[in-house]
């Protein structure tokens, strides 16, 4: 199969940009955050102990801890829940059972088509011809 970039380090090339973005932005923070996460710090960290997993321990044993994540847990669930139902309410109001009641306009007016509606207000027109001078 023949390549369409004009020669092999071109994708990579092309690719450098965003790779050096996520780097800096999202996996060096990230990396730091977990190395931080295993130490434990004095004020204004002037004095730095490695503790290793002591800190996860002590976080998953708190019954704290344990409290919020079960409310985020549920809290999470309950806005995705009731935001996808509440779209689907949204999504399944313009269908042709739901149109009658849902449109303000003519029961009509649901299935007209865009242009139709575009022409006969701003005065555009859709068609290839060119009108009648």
């Amino acid at each position: 199969m023949e390549s369409k970039f004009p020669n092999r380090w071109f994708p990579l090339l092309v690719l450098l940009p965003t790779l050096i973005v996520c780097g800096v932005f999202l996996y060096y923070p990230v990396a730091q955050s977990f190395s931080w996460s295993l130490l434990r710090s004095a004020f204004m960290g002037l004095r730095t102990l490695y503790v290793g997993p002591q800190n996860y321990v002590r976080l998953f044993t708190s019954s704290a801890y344990l409290r919020s994540l079960w409310v985020s847990v549920l809290f999470a669930g309950g806005v995705v829940i009731f935001g996808l139902t509440f779209s689907l309410a949204i999504a399944l109001l313009p269908t042709e059972r739901y149109v009658e009641r849902a449109s303000i306009g003519p029961p009509s007016s649901g299935r007209t088509p865009s242009p139709q509606l575009w022409r006969g207000r701003s005065g555009y027109s859709c068609s290839i011809r060119r009108p009648v001078s």
